[in-house]
């Protein structure tokens, strides 16, 4: 009696739990009864005629449940994994986050698109570092897939093309699909204090914002989807809906075919509801909590509103409202501008609402089945947010002339002013490239595996010298090419100096560059002048541990450079007639890369002020310093163009590297 009670028992048990479980783990409902009814005639025969214990029973029953997840999950991932769906996130504190370090290609019927992530999480272009991680930035931009813009490169989102508008500013980008504004205020609350932007900018989309408005959390199966494939494979079909089976092959919220759904969600169906009605308040509540919150962190609040497609075109207004059967004099379609507009005035926040430019636009800003934007959609939504920042706050006095989206450094203008020797980082390592004066028809001068920098024209010959070399481990030389890379050999054949960083002087006969022993430069450098002609070396600065950066005058009589004074780098000036040495800097803060204009009036270097490497402009006359730039990035390498009228240098601003310009004052 006992037996068969225990019998019965186990049968209910298995029948209950393994359907539950295979369904959790992603079974369809038919293979999961198929397995139930299956492990329940086993167990019964296992236990009833064999006579196992129920704990033996109980234990295989979920070794077999583990075995088919097991199993399931490497056919999936083997065979069939074109099937699932990209896993482009990762949950975090309740809520979807871009996974880090991704290198993936989005393909539809509209778009390919290279998807690349940095270690945070954030987008990034493919030539981009994605080990830099990203700090305090200027401007950071919230929001859902109109912001990821996963339809478009990264060169195209709007937030990139506004970031070539005003390069200074450090922009990231932490738009992630499904983002409602709750999403974005936790991510506010978790991420704007340390950040510290200057800049909030909070996009609002008319297609889905304004309704279903509440504080989403990740469910158990959205934790399983990403934890396996085969769960996703499983789920996807029921959790996400294939545009092409919807009843216009496109999404169109927040327009419904029903009365009752329209008064419940559709901001722009005039008749209203108690569901609507409270969506708003929550709305307007969530705004003033984001708003709340970047004030508390000492920012400003931008609103960017996106229109639908049916506010920027009437045939797409038209296809909606016949097949949904939607009595079009019900609809007010500037009904969510208004209300979004009214309440950033309440707040006293900026706004700018993107529908004015898409409606005036002569190319449609959204692909045709797909929601979202396309490329000249960000560029126009990067236009109208410029002219608004422009007209707020002026324009950049920053110029962006790197093009790749790869960490560009030390440029060097030919004498004519129409060419810019640089080195980049391509395929894992550094290269010397040049290029245009304003670097868009570049041209690779090396192409091997060895770290190639610094690189600058010697004068009067057809003749450039760099580093080679490692510097992490101290054991770079200098190297002497044709200008066109061809013929490299080192300068020193004295395999026990190393060296980097030289400069040539105007006439192309003196090299000014830091030597040391190999090994070092722990061990002290020296800085040494070569004559090329006679091949003969003199010593400009004793051994010490911080002597860099020469560079020549234009007359050739002076080499300025750095050199560290009590634990502290200054600017110092060599008088090669005199032999006289002078300080030229005496600041708190260190100095780095000392420069001269062409007529020899003005030196500009580098200095850390306030904490990050910002351009200053020394008159050597008068001794009078100005500082030229004061943002949060890091500005290096600087270099006059031949009329003395811009600077060109290497910054990184936020995960933005690159070759920049400015205009100095006159």
């Amino acid at each position: 009696m006992i037996s068969q009670l225990n019998g019965t028992l186990l049968a209910v048990i298995l029948g209950l739990v393994n359907p539950i479980i295979l369904i959790l783990i992603g079974m369809p409902w038919y293979f999961a009864l198929a397995v139930t009814v299956g492990s329940v005639l086993l167990a019964q025969l296992a236990y009833v005629r064999y006579k196992w214990s129920l704990p033996t029973v109980y234990l295989i029953n979920v070794a077999a449940i583990a075995s088919v997840w097991m199993h399931g999950e490497a056919l999936v991932q083997y065979r069939f994994a074109d099937w699932v769906m990209d896993d482009l996130y990762h949950i975090r504190s309740g809520y979807y986050v871009n996974r880090p370090q991704l290198r993936k290609v989005l393909r539809d019927k509209e778009f390919v698109v290279d998807y690349v992530t940095n270690i945070d999480g954030y987008r990034i272009g493919a030539g981009q570092d994605p080990e830099v991680s990203a700090e305090q930035v200027d401007w950071l931009f919230l929001g859902d897939s109109y912001t990821q813009g996963a339809q478009v490169q990264f060169e195209q989102l709007y937030s990139t093309q506004l970031y070539h508008r005003f390069p200074s500013k450090i922009v990231l980008n932490t738009g992630v699909s499904g983002w409602g504004i709750h999403e974005s205020l936790a991510f506010l609350k978790a991420e704007g204090e340390r950040l510290g932007p200057s800049i909030v900018f909070l996009q609002v989309a008319n297609f889905n914002d304004f309704m279903k408005v509440r504080e989403r959390r990740a469910s158990f199966t959205d934790w399983l989807m990403q934890e396996s494939m085969l769960v996703r494979l499983a789920l996807q079909s029921i959790k996400y809906t294939n545009p092409t089976n919807l009843p216009l092959g496109r999404w169109v919220e927040p327009f419904y075919a029903t009365d009752e759904e329209n008064r419940k969600f559709n901001v722009f169906y005039t008749p209203s509801s108690p569901e609507k009605d409270q969506d708003l308040r929550s709305f307007a509540k969530a705004i003033g909590e984001v708003n709340e919150q970047v004030r508390k962190i000492g920012a400003q609040l931008v609103l960017v509103q996106v229109p639908t497609k049916e506010q920027v075109s009437f045939t797409y207004l038209e296809e909606a409202v016949r097949q949904l059967h939607i009595d079009a004099r019900k609809l007010d379609m500037s009904k969510p501008d208004s209300i979004l507009k009214r309440l950033a005035d309440s707040l006293k926040v900026r706004m700018v609402n993107l529908q004015p430019a898409f409606g005036a636009a002569n190319t449609f800003p959204f692909y045709a089945y797909d929601e979202h934007l396309n490329e000249f959609g960000h560029g126009l939504a990067a236009e109208a947010i410029a002219q608004a920042l422009t007209a707020w706050f002026g324009e950049d006095p920053i110029r962006m002339l790197s093009k790749s989206g790869h960490p560009d450094r030390y440029p060097t203008y030919n004498r004519k002013g129409d060419s810019i020797l640089f080195q980049s980082f391509r395929e894992g390592n550094s290269e010397i490239l040049v290029a245009d004066s304003s670097l868009t028809n570049e041209h690779r001068l090396t192409t091997d595996d060895i770290d190639e920098s610094h690189p600058t024209r010697i004068p009067n010959s057809d003749s450039i010298i760099f580093t080679v070399g490692n510097a992490s481990t101290g054991s770079t030389r200098l190297w002497i090419s044709n200008s066109d890379g061809r013929n490299p050999t080192p300068l020193d054949t004295n395999s026990t100096h190393c060296s980097a960083i030289a400069s040539a002087s105007h006439d192309g006969r003196f090299i000014a560059y830091p030597q040391w022993t190999c090994g070092g430069p722990d061990g002290g450098q020296q800085l040494v002048l070569y004559d090329r002609k006679s091949g003969t070396t003199m010593q400009v600065h004793d051994l010490g541990d911080g002597v860099w950066r020469p560079m020549f005058s234009p007359s050739g009589r002076y080499v300025a450079y750095v050199a560290r004074n009590n634990g502290q780098l200054d600017v110092y000036e060599f008088d090669l007639e005199t032999k006289a040495r002078r300080q030229l800097t005496s600041t708190p803060f260190d100095e780095w890369d000392p420069t001269y204009s062409p007529d020899g009036s003005y030196l500009a270097f580098s200095a850390k002020a306030h904490g990050n490497w910002d351009l200053f402009l020394l008159n050597l006359k008068t001794e009078s310093m100005v500082q030229l730039t004061a943002t949060r990035g890091d500005e290096w390498d600087a270099t006059f163009a031949p009329d003395g009228s811009t600077l060109a240098f290497g910054a990184h601003y936020g995960l933005f590297r690159g070759i920049y310009s400015i205009r100095l004052p006159r």
